[in-house]
Order: structure tokens, then sequence, then C-alpha cells
């Protein structure tokens, strides 16, 4: 009937208008259909507040749905555990490496303040302004997006290391508010295309004891189908950047003395690193 009269010309309302003004009439209708209601909606808590931070990084939100793609068991359920402190108990459906929730109610509060996939002013000034906040945001960033980066190189006399930390994003804008939160704590940094790296060995050690890598999070990317550090844990590796910075130090002025004094080849040095990574294992 309905397509007879629209075929004859009438005008009808759709069936979303016709919905709306339904529970308009009747909003306690429109109450009990709605799974997960959203208390004190607006109220931007520390927990969805870090929630916004995962999806920034490795989420997306779309129509109905919020997702989380990641290969990591433990950043999953971090990502749960924020959920349900955030907005109760709410069910995180989970297929291979993506978790979900279905709530319009969550997706209307939060995708305001990530629009673009970059936090909102108010927001970011909120982390700007909290020592503590700003150090669990960048813990997510450098769980998520993060790597501790170790470079063989040749010396005049050996081989020996470089360490860098890059945090991952090709989003620029998002890139200047790593920056920003990370000069909250007094890290400096650089952006360039791949994201935001932090270079000097000052920075590096405050950025591996201030905010670092939870410890399980593992090295997941390859370079060229290879890896040396290929499922190594994030956080060992800083533990070699301490080590083997404090013995530089140690020895400055005393090459001979070095850690890796006596490494004559690329494969020497590796075998010397990966004898550092199970010692602090160990530890």
């Amino acid at each position: 009937m309905r397509n007879r009269l629209l075929k004859s010309g009438a005008k009808l309302r759709t069936r979303w208008e016709g919905t709306e003004i339904f529970y308009r009439r009747h909003p306690e209708h429109y109450d009990r259909l709605i799974k997960w209601k959203v208390r004190d909606f607006g109220h931007i808590t520390d927990a969805k507040l870090l929630l916004m931070a995962m999806i920034i990084t490795e989420g997306c939100i779309c129509r109905h749905t919020i997702h989380f793609t990641n290969t990591q068991e433990m950043l999953h359920e971090r990502f749960k555990q924020l959920i349900h402190e955030a907005y109760g108990d709410v069910r995180v459906g989970r297929n291979g490496l993506n978790s979900r929730i279905s709530s319009t109610q969550i997706i209307k509060e939060l995708s305001p303040h990530i629009a673009g996939k970059v936090f909102a002013g108010s927001i970011l000034s909120r982390i700007l302004s909290s020592h503590n906040l700003a150090i669990r945001v960048a813990k997510i960033i450098a769980d998520t997006e993060g790597s501790m980066i170790i470079s063989i190189r040749r010396a005049p006399r050996n081989y020996t290391v470089e360490f860098r930390v890059v945090l991952a994003c090709t989003n620029s804008a998002f890139s200047v508010q790593i920056k920003a939160i990370l000069g909250s704590l007094g890290i400096e940094s650089r952006i360039n295309r791949v994201g935001v790296h932090i270079l000097s060995h000052d920075n590096i050690k405050r950025f591996v004891e201030l905010v670092g890598f939870t410890p399980g999070i593992k090295v997941v990317r390859k370079k060229a189908g290879v890896a040396v550090w290929y499922g190594h844990d994030k956080n060992t590796m800083s533990r070699i950047f301490l080590r083997v910075s404090e013995e530089q130090k140690r020895v400055w002025g005393n090459p001979a003395r070095g850690l890796f004094a006596s490494c004559k080849t690329r494969e020497k040095t590796v075998e010397r690193l990966m004898s550092l990574y199970r010692e602090a294992n160990v530890g």
C-alpha cells in the first residue's frame, strides 16, 4: 500500500521520521530500547579520555560501532577494561584481531572529541595540564604505536649501537599533539613523515623512566620481512638501553673497556645485544 501511494504521488513520512515522532510522543519506549544508557552524558572521565587515545591510535568509529584492532592480547584487555571502567557492563565483542562495541550513545559522546582522529582542543588542554594524565596517554601511544629502535653502526675500531624511540604516526596533526604531550613531560622530540622521534640520550632516558613500555608488549613489525627484534619485549629492550647508556657513561674516554669493544662484526654485535637481552630478562 505504501508503494502504491508513493507511485500515485502521495507525500509520506519516511520510516525514520515516523519513528522519531513516535519516540518523541512516547519517550518511555525509547529508553527501553537503548542497550547501554550513558550516565552523566558529556562528563569526560579519565577512563573515557584514555579510551579516546586507544581509538585514535589503533581504533576507528563507524556509524554504529567502535572498533579496536591489534595483534596483542594485552591491548585488547586494556581496551575492554577501559570500556567497563568508563561505561559499566557493556558487551565487548571480539572477532580475531578486532574488538568492538555497538552503542550509538557512546559514539555520540566520544566522536565529537576525536574528530579526524585527533584530540579536540579542550581534551588536549586537559591532558597537557595534568602530569599524570599525560603519562598515561603517552604510555598508550607508546604501547600501540611506539618502538625502541636499536641500530648497529660501524665505529672506528669496532661496531657499536645507537638508540632512538619512534612513535609511529602518519597523521601529521596527531603527531603535533604527541610532540606537545611529550613536551609537557619535559621530553624533546622531532616530527618526520613516519611519526615522532626521540633521539638524544637524555630524552630517551627520561621517556623510558617516566613513560616506557608496558612489560609484555612485543615488537610486531618487520622491515622488508626481516627484524632482529621481532617478537621481543619492548620493555626489556628499554632496559638494554639503560644498561648500555650507563656503561658507556662509565667508560667514557676509554672505548677499549666498552660493552662492544670486542665486537668487530655486525653478527658479533647482535650476539652481544641478545646476551644483554637475556640478562635483562633474568634480572
